[in-house]
């Protein structure tokens, strides 16, 4: 068979199938967005077509193509380390060339043509089983309907409607930025860190600084879903928790939105690269690009987590800075734009959140390895203690002086513009500890107004109170509640501040 002919071969299906299920049973199990999903299931799709098709090259038969491909994709999925994927490739390789030869000289041939359809065939069978298997799966966690309303409900491309048309008059663009992780100032002075200069730097331009703030939660996905929602602290967790879906549903559809729709603002939220705290529902999502949390948990679940660890052991790294990079510069970005409606932008930066990949001027500190994505023991277990906090007083120095240039440029661009600098939580070098972490950072800039915050304040009652003092409606103050969450209900409590 000439190449030509072997390059229009059909390549079989199987293969493509069981990568395709792979990623669903994925989706279904971590509760992300399909959206989240999209690169990985195109990836799976052109990766199970193109395997067969190369096979089918070398080998010039469609159905010993489809085994050889299968198991490569076996391998790439189970394989424990990048020695087992290089022994693996080399001997499917030896396979492939076996195989090419034996059909030149006839070898098998009559054994292959009997044997060859047969294994295509329970392939084949087997895939399809696999696919109803996760279908199933989605029905008894139901995934079904969160799956079916996400497609519709964050649909990039949906028509977006405000009931007030024209907007109110006189409402001011808000800008959030929301420093994942950053420790209440006088918490990160017990451990050697200093950042009075930045509060300075902060009260210099207007805002009102918090000294003794606290989140009302220890999770950044209860944090959100309180303040968006207008609840308590103890109102937002059921007696056992809550599925990721969950979460992600009740912070996109919070009370906030409605309400500020109805007053005609526009919604922007820029991506951290976290699913489940993922604001697609907003007007505007704003995505850099980089990969995001379930696509590194695809990439970890395969052999490719070992390999990018082995040959790439700095990528993540390198994706992290950029994206802390971009989520200061997308809402600077919209600042310059002219609008003809008042902007909420939700910018949620993943820093000084580990990884810890930048020093204090801003140079990448390297972190080896995927497992060093959002986990600070993982961080703490690589550095060591005062490594880490050394680290840790670089990276926050950095994210102090771009938090600073941020308000200079919004400032410069809108005098009147509100805007908020806060933590969702405290430190992450204790998440049993309620006064460390709940410990957290909170200044709000809002001109002409005062009384949003005082030196207690806690996050319940930051955005009823800026829409009673620029819109005129939003709910009374809720008790500022403060919950410690600890992932099981009869170790978690109403925690009672010190301050």
């Amino acid at each position: 068979m000439t190449i030509a002919a072997r390059a229009r071969m059909r390549p079989v299906l199987y293969p493509a199938a069981i990568l395709v299920a792979f990623v669903l049973n994925l989706l279904v199990e971590t509760g992300a967005s399909p959206y989240a999903a999209g690169r990985p299931l195109i990836v799976a799709l052109l990766v199970g077509l193109a395997l067969p098709w190369l096979a089918g090259l070398v080998t010039g038969d469609r159905q010993a193509a489809g085994l050889i491909s299968a198991g490569l994709l076996l391998l790439l999925l189970v394989a424990p380390s990048p020695v087992f994927v290089a022994l693996g490739l080399a001997a499917l390789v030896l396979v492939t060339l076996e195989w090419s030869l034996a059909r030149r000289r006839g070898t098998f041939r009559a054994a292959g043509e009997r044997l060859w359809p047969l294994a295509t065939r329970a392939m084949t069978a087997g895939a399809v089983i696999l696919l109803v298997a996760v279908g199933i799966k989605a029905v008894q966690m139901d995934r079904v309907a969160s799956i079916a309303h996400d497609l519709v409900a964050e649909f990039p491309l949906r028509p977006v409607s405000h009931p007030a048309d024209p907007p109110a008059a006189g409402l001011p663009d808000m800008f959030f930025v929301l420093l994942d992780g950053y420790p209440r100032p006088d918490k990160l002075a017990s451990m050697g860190i200093d950042v009075s200069g930045f509060v300075g730097g902060l009260e210099d331009r207007g805002f009102s600084v918090a000294t003794h703030s606290r989140s009302n939660h220890t999770t950044t996905r209860s944090t959100l879903t309180q303040l968006f929602n207008y609840v308590p602290g103890v109102g937002v967790i059921g007696p056992e928790g809550r599925p990721d879906v969950t979460w992600r549903h009740l912070i996109n559809e919070g009370r906030f939105f409605d309400d500020v729709r109805k007053l005609g603002y526009e919604t922007v939220a820029v991506f951290p690269g976290f699913e489940h705290v993922a604001l697609r529902q907003a007007d505007r999502f704003i995505d850099g690009g980089e990969p995001n949390e379930f696509e590194w948990a695809v990439v970890r679940a395969t052999s490719l987590g070992a390999l990018i660890d082995a040959g790439l052991p700095e990528l993540a790294a390198d994706f992290h800075r950029a994206r802390v990079l971009g989520a200061f510069e997308a809402p600077e970005r919209i600042a310059l734009e002219d609008s003809t409606r008042p902007r909420f932008v939700f910018a949620h930066v993943p820093a000084p959140h580990s990884p810890l990949v930048f020093d204090r001027d801003g140079r990448p500190w390297q972190m080896r390895g995927i497992a060093t994505l959002y986990a600070d023991d993982v961080d703490m277990a690589q550095l060591g203690r005062a490594e880490y906090v050394r680290r840790l007083d670089g990276q926050i120095a950095y994210v102090n002086a771009r938090t600073l240039a941020f308000a200079d440029r919004i400032i410069a661009r809108d005098p009147t513009a509100v805007v908020v600098i806060f933590s969702d939580h405290g430190t992450g070098l204790s998440t049993v500890d309620a006064d460390l972490r709940t410990a957290n950072l909170l200044a709000v800039r809002s001109p002409g107004r005062t009384g949003i915050v005082d030196d207690r304040s806690t996050l319940a009652n930051l955005l009823p109170r800026l829409l009673r003092a620029y819109a005129g409606i939003g709910p009374p103050d809720v008790p500022e509640t403060i919950f410690a969450w600890a992932d099981q209900p009869r170790r978690s409590f109403i925690f009672v501040r010190p301050d």
